[in-house]
Order: C-alpha cells, then sequence, then structure tokens
C-alpha cells in the first residue's frame, strides 16, 4: 500500500480508506514500505507504529480488528515473503504502498503492478502513475470535505465522505473515480492485468 499531507492525514485515513479494508481480503502489506532505505522511523507519514494524525496505526489497528491480517513491510524483500506466504496460504493479497520519505521512484512502484490481486498507492507521486500508464493529467490538493457520489466503489460508497485540508485530487479519465469536485477525483481505480489499482 503519496503529495501534499497535512497533519489531518490521520483523520483522512480513518474516514476514507475503510475501502481498503473491504477490498483487503486476507492480507495487507507494505505500509510505509521503502524498498530503499530500510526500515521508517516514527517521524515519518504513515508509520504504521505512530498514533500522531500522519501516522497509520487506527488504520492497521481497525483491519486487524475486522479479522483482516496486516503484515508491515519495509524492504522488497519482506514483501515478497509475506505475499509468498499469504499465496501459499490461498489467500487474496492487498499490498498497500505508502512512501512516508518519498524515496520510492516510478521504476520501483511500476516492478509492483501484478505482484497482489489489489495494489493500493497511498497519496502518489505523479511519477508513481507516469510510470504505471495511469490516466491523468494534473494534481493539486483541495480542502473538504468530498462526498463519495455514485463512484461504484462500494466501500468508498459506504465511507460517505472524506475531509481534510489538503486532500490531493486528479484530473483522470480513470473509469472508476470517488470523491470528486470540480478539480478532479480523490479516489481513482483501474484494472490492470490481473490486478485492481487504486
Amino acid at each position: 500500500m503519496t503529495t501534499i499531507l497535512t497533519p489531518s492525514i490521520g483523520r483522512v485515513a480513518r474516514k476514507s480508506l475503510y475501502w481498503v479494508g473491504a477490498a483487503a481480503i486476507a492480507l495487507g502489506v507494505a505500509l510505509g514500505l521503502t524498498l530503499v532505505n530500510g526500515v521508517a522511523t516514527g517521524a515519518d507519514r504513515f508509520d504504521p507504529n505512530s498514533a500522531a494524525p500522519n501516522g497509520s496505526r487506527a488504520l492497521v489497528t481497525v483491519l486487524g480488528e475486522q479479522g483482516i491480517a496486516v503484515d508491515v513491510a519495509a524492504t522488497r524483500a519482506s514483501v515478497d515473503d509475506a505475499i509468498a506466504d499469504a499465496r501459499a496460504a490461498g489467500e487474496r493479497v492487498t499490498l498497500v504502498v505508502a512512501d512516508g520519505r518519498s524515496v520510492l521512484d516510478g521504476e520501483r512502484v511500476a516492478e509492483l503492478d501484478g505482484l497482489a490481486d489489489h495494489l493500493v498507492l497511498a497519496e502518489p507521486a505523479p511519477v508513481w502513475l507516469d510510470a504505471l500508464d495511469f490516466p491523468f493529467s494534473t494534481s493539486r490538493p483541495t480542502a473538504g470535505p468530498l462526498e463519495s457520489g455514485s463512484c461504484g466503489i462500494d466501500a468508498a460508497s459506504r465511507a460517505g465522505e472524506i475531509d481534510g485540508d489538503a486532500i490531493m485530487l486528479y484530473e483522470t479519465e480513470a473509469d472508476t473515480v470517488c470523491f470528486t469536485s470540480g478539480e478532479g477525483a480523490a479516489l481513482l481505480q483501474r484494472e490492470t492485468t490481473g490486478t485492481t489499482l487504486t
């Protein structure tokens, strides 16, 4: 399972990422994934051990309470091991990529496409979307709340709205969009070869 982020991200994540829990069938992997520089520190955005507003401990806890196994991985090797273990157990895999230190380039993110049943990119950098051939033209922050609308992702519809001071919007031609305004959409989804990319 990243571009303007404020301390409101924890509040946004708790409201808007319920759909991640609904989409993750058996395993969420790689919150705080770096692939380059080892394990994340407590000051990083999306730190899965942090209860601070920019951490993701609440998300990990909620997923666990819903019976969804979450493996936090900080290296590509640990991601591959967790996915292999889940596959061996016959489980579906959701890979969540959140790069709190902005170290992942487009090439490294593109290598993740196809590893999991569902690839979720938390606040993806434009270079990530370019590398994945995701159809978007520009991105800009906006303040919430944003309503989910009739977007075609059940969990997003159930969440109803997201709120925050710097919600990233993307102008896009993606087939499925949620949380839209006149400037774009905050949640985009499309199907790639064997993978749902959100």
